[in-house]
């Protein structure tokens, strides 16, 4: 067996959160600079007081040695979690659950000190508009798998992206169009910002349209050995089974290309949809699975055709290497096609028990639409249904709304962050959706990191707080995924001082040898700090 066929993949996923804050007394929405100023605050709250030496860099390290911060790319500001590296997609699933907690936490602690201020943020991809014919800007969900360096880029792109662009039935979190006075729903927030970009395209988090991979070659871990696969076309997803369905899918697909076992399926060949970029848009509009695209072997292929052929590519691989499939995998693959099933039969309320878009088809969109006086399935873009007009007037508790601001108004309400408020937290207490952990589960996640590296990271920190050599004054200079930073500066001469630093590039050891960091320190030299420009010491 290959010593890097990877049976229990590391991955993480990075969810950027969109804020809203408003000032009570004057109605006035905050500036950049004052939603930093709330995110930063709330940050703080995120970990117990005794353990804010932890906010560094503008980050905070959580205590399950995640991390969030702020930020401020394009307008306003986000508060972003990076979960710990996990081991696999159930494991992944709870750290990401636990993120949310973590950040609902911090805003709500800060805002019962800050009664001034209204102040919400959510884990929604887009805002709370749609513009004909323009790409919105979106917010990211990222996610990041350990691959073998030996999987090259241009594999990755003529084997992943197809059905990356094909897969926002299995992922999607449920958006709208809004084409010629008529309202459309889509899969998907974050598709229709993809394109079938060079992978090394840079400026990835400005540019509103972006490459299904990016480079962002930081494995975090030995560079010979491993490579950092960066997806950033990911949706934002509340349910627990669709953060499962959409990281283990990933997860089997790419075993079987680093095996070199998967071959690429026939590309476009339609006139209206002559590469990904434009059949990942055919494909998001596509409820009823029925709108494919002519591909190079002179058939149409449906991404649900794309879907079933990769399910069945990722089967005949674990068959071939029946090591490769744990009982994690063979679960995932009974998910994924049991998904494709209930997509192909239109299943919606089966599908609405764990798929986000379903859920707000089938508890928000329809009802919704049937009230308005229409067949509901007319929403559908599928290319056969007209739409739904859509400022066609429906009332509400709140009062009356165009059906495009209800809507919009729904989806944003859905992925509230604090799950006590959000709809989304709704349905789950009434036993609508399916939940795969109880809570103690998810606050253990919370509290604990995973079983590997980010055990060593709290390790490592704790450590360097707690074993201050005589004569110096410790403190942590810099918390990253794989190294970890002090300085130690003289107590009689503080311009005196010495760095040390901790570098763990094996994501799945979490063992931390204290005694011998401490050895490897004495052999440090001290450097001198001087305002002297003609007298300085590198830093570096």
């Amino acid at each position: 067996m290959d010593e890097e066929r990877i049976t229990v993949r590391i991955m993480g996923e990075e969810d950027e959160c969109p804020g809203y804050g408003i000032d009570r007394e004057t109605g006035k929405p905050f500036s950049t600079g004052e939603m930093k100023i709330i995110i930063d605050g709330a940050l703080m709250l995120m970990v117990p007081e005794d353990e804010r030496y932890r906010f560094l860099n503008i980050r905070m390290t959580l205590m399950n040695a995640g991390q969030a911060y702020y930020e401020g790319a394009g307008e306003g500001g986000k508060i972003e979690y990076a979960s710990p590296e996990c081991s696999g997609p159930y494991e992944l699933a709870r750290y990401v659950t636990a993120g949310m907690r973590i950040m609902t936490n911090g805003v709500e602690s800060y805002l019962r000190d800050h009664s001034d201020i209204i102040f919400r943020a959510y884990k929604t991809n887009c805002g709370s508009d749609i513009r004909s014919e323009q790409v919105a800007p979106t917010c990211g969900s990222h996610a990041n798998y350990l691959i073998p360096r030996r999987v090259t880029l241009d594999e990755l792109k003529e084997k992943l992206v197809p059905f990356m662009a094909s897969r926002w039935g299995v992922i999607g979190n449920g958006w709208l169009a809004y084409w010629e006075g008529s309202l459309y729903f889509l899969f998907s927030q974050r598709s229709q910002s993809m394109a079938d970009l060079p992978i090394e395209s840079g400026n990835t988090t400005m540019n509103p349209l972006k490459p299904f991979l990016n480079t962002r070659d930081e494995p975090h871990a030995n560079k010979d050995r491993w490579r950092r696969l960066h997806d950033i076309s990911g949706n934002h997803n509340c349910s627990e089974q669709q953060i499962v369905l959409k990281h283990g899918t990933m997860d089997c697909v790419l075993a079987a290309i680093e095996d070199g076992f998967l071959i690429p399926p026939p590309a476009p060949a339609d006139p209206d949809c002559p590469d990904y970029t434009h059949a990942s848009k055919r494909f998001n509009q596509d409820i009823a699975c029925i709108d494919g695209i002519l591909t190079t072997d002179g058939t149409r292929w449906t991404w649900l055709a794309y879907q079933r052929y990769y399910a069945a590519q990722c089967k005949r691989y674990f068959a071939a290497y029946p090591e490769a499939l744990t009982d994690e995998r063979a679960r995932m693959l009974a998910l994924w096609e049991h998904t494709l099933d209930l997509c192909e039969a239109q299943d919606f309320a089966s599908l609405a028990r764990y798929l986000d878009w379903t859920i707000h088809l089938w508890h928000f969109v329809r009802p919704a639409v049937k009230k308005l006086g229409f067949d509901w399935r007319v929403i559908f873009a599928s290319g056969v249904w007209p739409g739904v007009p859509a400022e066609e007037k429906i009332a509400s508790g709140r009062g009356t709304f165009s059906l495009r601001e209800r809507l919009l108004q729904i989806i944003i309400e859905y992925n509230d962050i604090n799950i006590a408020r959000s709809l989304y937290g709704l349905l789950l207490g009434r036993g609508a959706i399916d939940r795969i952990f109880i809570d103690q589960e998810i606050q253990d996640a919370v509290e604990n990191p995973p079983a590997v590296r980010p055990t060593w990271r709290n390790k490592a920190i704790r450590w360097m707080r707690t074993h201050e050599p005589p004569g110096y004054l410790r403190t942590l200079y810099d918390i990253g995924w794989s190294k970890i930073s002090i300085k130690d500066m003289r107590r009689d001469n503080p311009q005196q001082y010495r760095y040390g630093y901790a570098v763990n590039e094996d994501p799945k050891n979490g063992d931390f040898d204290g005694e011998a960091f401490e050895r490897a320190l004495l052999t440090e030299k001290e450097v001198t700090y001087s305002t002297d420009p003609n007298n300085y010491c590198d830093e570096e």
